[in-house]
Order: C-alpha cells, then sequence, then structure tokens
C-alpha cells in the first residue's frame, strides 16, 4: 500500500513540474509529453499495484525522469529531484515486499 502511495506522490510531482515549467522556462512540447508519458506510467503503478506489470512501468518511469531531468539542464532538473526520489521510494517499498518472507501456515 505504501509503494502506491509512494507512485501517487510521483504523479502529483510531475504533474507540479509540468506546470512549474511553464512558469521556469517555456518547454518543448515533445519535453512535455515525455514527462507527461512518465507520469502517466507512475499513475498506473498507483492504480495497478506496483506487483509485476507495475513495478516495470516505475521503473520505466523513472528511467524517463532522469533522462528528463539531464535534458532540462540547471533550470528545470532540480525541480524534477522530488519525483524522482518519490518514484525511487515507490521500487523500494515495493521491493521490500516482494523481499519479505510470507508468514509459515497454521492448520
Amino acid at each position: 500500500m505504501r509503494s502506491r502511495l509512494w507512485a501517487a506522490g510521483t504523479v502529483a510531482w510531475v504533474a507540479a513540474f509540468i506546470g512549474l515549467a511553464y512558469i521556469i522556462f517555456d518547454p518543448a512540447p515533445w519535453f512535455v509529453a515525455m514527462v507527461a508519458v512518465a507520469g502517466l506510467l507512475a499513475l498506473f503503478a498507483a492504480v495497478k499495484g506496483t506487483e509485476g506489470p507495475g513495478r516495470m512501468a516505475l521503473l520505466v518511469a523513472l528511467i524517463i525522469l532522469v533522462v528528463s531531468a539531464l535534458l532540462a539542464g540547471w533550470k528545470g532538473g532540480p525541480v524534477m529531484l522530488p519525483a524522482i526520489i518519490s518514484c525511487i521510494l515507490s521500487i523500494k517499498s515495493s521491493a521490500a515486499n516482494l523481499a519479505s518472507p510470507t508468514p509459515p501456515r497454521t492448520r
């Protein structure tokens, strides 16, 4: 459940970044579309769950967010950090859920 909340946080930060990008600098439409795709992938993980396809969606979203932060440079890159961090925390908490052993069944 915690990993879904972090994924929803990623969606919120991506939406905030898109809004701030238009205030700070005038981004190219392809750049906004790339960041929006990362947000949609994180939204998929928040709705579907962070196991299986949701985890892969978060990993792809993380790659897209890091590349877009590098492309944004010093003006927009630091603004993208909260979205990147929340995506990493979502992946980490989903991995912790996968690594936790299941309790043995009692009869």
